[in-house]
């Protein structure tokens, strides 16, 4: 009899211990999935968002181009661990590292177009966002918790990406306004033509019926068209676009100081430009 209850006990001790052990969600590949497709997401929204920032921004950000642009930064989460789970929910407490490593080429031409743009480069950008840099790889320990949602189904997860979203993002958007930039360079158009352009297709709007009213127009462009941030601020309004605005404004005051009259008619729009 001893014997019996003996055995019985010694095998609820093995099942007991089995009863409080954490199941670890967090190194999964259903989580690991999560974490990219969130990542990936949030950084697409935030580019996608720019199309109305920029003259034919809804072909230069396309949802497409963005996605293919994002493909090609190889992001893992790796060293995942659970820290803490509740006992109850389950909820998992966990932690990794995040790594992105950007194509040399790809990191070369975003920094190009950035130092076009005035700005600071990706490696500085990353250290504002507190993400750690090694010539083309992009890491930051990071914590997330894992929400189970039953047997069998998709555990929810609750990621703070933001940073990481931004940052990719401000690749991802260098790397699109790339092809914009160099054509620019190839075709560059003379500012006065695509100021002239822009009035023409917005020429019931500006039409002059008086001569008072064309003299109150040239005036008007000769007083206000004289310093560089103005200048730039009112070709950005008309063009649409702050790159091009800026190149435009830079060929103006290398060109001359002062602005030839824009004669604006009901017909036709006419520029006398002294060569």
């Amino acid at each position: 009899m001893l014997i019996k209850w003996f055995l019985i006990l010694s095998f609820l001790s093995l099942l007991l211990p089995g009863c409080n052990m954490k199941t670890d969600h967090c190194s999964s590949t259903e989580v690991k999935y999560k974490l990219y497709q969130q990542l990936t997401e949030q950084a697409l929204k935030l580019t996608t968002q720019k199309r109305n920032d920029y003259y034919d921004g809804t072909h230069i950000f396309g949802a497409t181009k963005i996605r293919d642009t994002l493909a090609l930064i190889h992001i893992t989460f790796d060293n995942l661990k659970l820290i803490k789970q509740d006992p109850d929910s389950h909820l998992s407490m966990c932690t990794g590292q995040l790594n992105a490593s950007v194509p040399p080429p790809m990191l070369a031409g975003a920094n190009s177009t950035l130092e076009s743009q005035h700005q600071i480069n990706v490696a500085n950008y990353a250290a504002t966002l507190h993400i750690e840099n090694t010539i083309n790889v992009f890491t930051q320990d990071v914590s997330f918790y894992v929400i189970p949602t039953g047997k069998g189904k998709t555990p929810e997860i609750n990621f703070d990406s933001s940073a990481w979203a931004l940052l990719l993002d401000n690749i991802t958007t260098a790397i699109l306004l790339q092809p914009s930039l160099h054509q620019l360079e190839k075709n560059p158009i003379r500012p006065y033509q695509q100021v002239i352009q822009k009035i023409e297709t917005l020429k019931p709007a500006f039409e002059i019926n008086t001569a008072t009213q064309e003299n109150q127009i040239i005036t008007h462009v000769h007083k206000t068209l004289q310093k560089k941030e103005t200048i730039q601020k009112a070709l950005t309004e008309l063009v649409g676009d702050a790159i091009k605005a800026s190149t435009m404004t830079d060929q103006i005051i290398k060109s001359r100081q002062t602005v030839e009259k824009v004669i604006l008619k009901r017909t036709k729009t006419k520029t006398k430009i002294q060569e």
